[in-house]
């Protein structure tokens, strides 16, 4: 299980996103009970996938993970994230807020937060949770995406 969670992680890092999704997918199969596993999986699909299907097996993934570590913040971000894709924004809003009250510095739920405050019109909140996102010196998925959006409402 180890093995293939260190492999998913250095995919990641190295931006091949396919490799990391079947190394969570081993990791996963090896090791259901593994929320890292099944977060990390759940949410790759949902960021990396165009298919439908996929985004819903993320969605399924997700909530069963969430389930059994509902104060995980890590999994409320990614549950709000895939809401987000799914565009039920009331939901995507409520775990983000929720994930970002238990670790407000977060980059990657600061983005989140950010893109759905956009997406329903809240450019000031918006700007605030985004200017965070890209001002962190961490190097997260889409932070290239986050200093766009955060240029286009300044």
């Amino acid at each position: 299980l180890k093995t293939y969670l260190v492999l998913g992680e250095l995919y990641q890092q190295e931006k091949e996103y396919q490799k990391a999704i079947e190394m969570y997918k081993k990791a996963f199969q090896r090791s259901p009970e593994s929320w890292y596993a099944a977060n990390n999986l759940a949410f790759l699909l949902c960021e990396f996938s165009d298919s439908k299907k996929d985004i819903y097996r993320a969605l399924n993934l997700a909530e069963k993970t969430q389930r059994l570590h509902p104060n995980e913040t890590i999994i409320m971000d990614t549950l709000g994230w895939i809401h987000y894709k799914l565009r039920n924004y009331d939901q995507s809003l409520q775990l983000l807020r929720k994930s970002l009250a238990q670790n407000p510095e977060n980059s990657i739920t600061n983005y989140h937060l950010g893109a759905v405050l956009y997406q329903i019109g809240k450019m000031n909140e918006a700007k605030i949770h985004l200017k965070r996102a890209i001002k962190s010196n961490e190097n997260f998925i889409c932070k290239e995406e986050a200093a766009e959006l955060f240029e286009r409402l300044s």
